[in-house]
């Protein structure tokens, strides 16, 4: 009996310690958090998507993990300055609010994450107020 309990105790403390570098995204153990989204992505290529919150694995030197932000994401757009027709200036101020929906097509149409995605939507919202 007791030499069952020193090995017992050793793979406790091995899965705890798996467990533990998977918050960190180290090892083969991923740990999914409720406000996350991941794409292990194997050789470069989107394998799958986690989007549920817990545990799953991945293959260590091989498979590489990114993390969304699954929260509704709000971009405060800088104030615009308009010329009315009296020559008064309007400041125009606006704001959008997204949610990541679909990991693979964000990935594929912002490659560098939320910063490229919040530049395009500053964009599209000044082209929509007429800024130039």
């Amino acid at each position: 009996m007791r030499r069952l309990v020193f090995p017992a105790l050793i793979l406790a403390g091995i899965c705890v310690g798996l467990l533990w570098a998977g918050n960190f995204g180290v090892g083969p153990v991923i740990v999914v958090r409720e406000d996350q989204t991941l794409i292990v992505l194997r050789f470069g290529e989107g394998v799958k998507v986690l989007d549920k919150p817990g545990p799953s694995w991945r293959l260590p030197l091989i498979d590489r993990v990114i993390r969304y932000d699954a929260k509704l994401q709000y971009l405060n757009a800088e104030p615009l300055e308009k010329l009315a027709k009296g020559g008064e200036k309007l400041i125009i101020d606006f704001y959008a609010v997204w949610k990541l929906s679909d990991a693979h097509a964000f990935r594929r149409a912002y490659p560098r994450g939320f910063a490229q995605a919040e530049r395009r939507i500053q964009e599209t919202l000044n082209s929509l107020v007429g800024a130039k």
